[in-house]
């Protein structure tokens, strides 16, 4: 059953440590990372590597805030038991993310533009990877050139990614906040 699949790969003290490192270098700020969604093929849900790192949470589309300047965290996701349990996604973790996680607070998925709109009244920094997000197994900066080259610049497609679109709705929606790349200090954080 869902109760048992899958665990946090490490403790929560252990995440809570690695998004404290992570409030160190966005003090004037928040940052957002999205995980990934859920695949429309038939394949098994894989999680981002940077989600995995700051949350350990095998959650299809969970946004995690990292906030630097209150020095606490927030994650988004909706999903119910029934699906959870049919994606082997641990019971415990859908009841009481707050718990199950150690990650401060929990919000379903809807209200994240609510919160956003909420935390950004007052001008603050907004960081967020503007470098594609990677699966297990991928190299980050080939699989950003890889979609450059057969996407992006690409005359007869031209999409951005998913990571650049955010962050131009971003600069639309919150003008009067700075948006800046954290993947260098993601990075460096996952360095071994």
């Amino acid at each position: 059953t869902g109760n048992a699949l899958p665990q946090l790969t490490f403790s929560k003290e252990e995440y809570a440590m690695r998004r404290e490192k992570m409030m160190d270098k966005v003090q004037d700020g928040i940052a957002i990372l999205w995980g990934a969604t859920m695949p429309v093929e038939e394949q098994p849900f894989r999680q981002y590597n940077n989600m995995m790192y700051f949350a350990g949470t095998e959650i299809p589309d969970v946004i995690l805030v990292i906030d630097g300047e209150n020095k606490e965290s927030w994650i988004f996701f909706s999903i119910d038991e029934e699906t959870a349990d049919e994606e082997n996604i641990s019971l415990e973790l859908v009841r009481n993310p707050e718990k199950f996680t150690g990650i401060e607070h929990y919000l379903p998925y809807d209200q994240f533009t609510s919160f956003l709109q909420n935390r950004l009244k007052n001008a603050t920094v907004i960081y967020t990877p503007f470098i594609s997000e990677e699966l297990p197994g991928d190299n980050t900066m080939e699989k950003y050139n890889k979609i450059k080259k057969s996407i992006t610049s690409n005359e007869w497609d031209g999409r951005i990614s998913r990571e650049l679109q955010f962050v131009e709705l971003l600069k639309e929606r919150f003008p009067e906040n700075t948006v800046v790349d954290c993947s260098p200090f993601i990075w460096n954080l996952r360095k071994i």
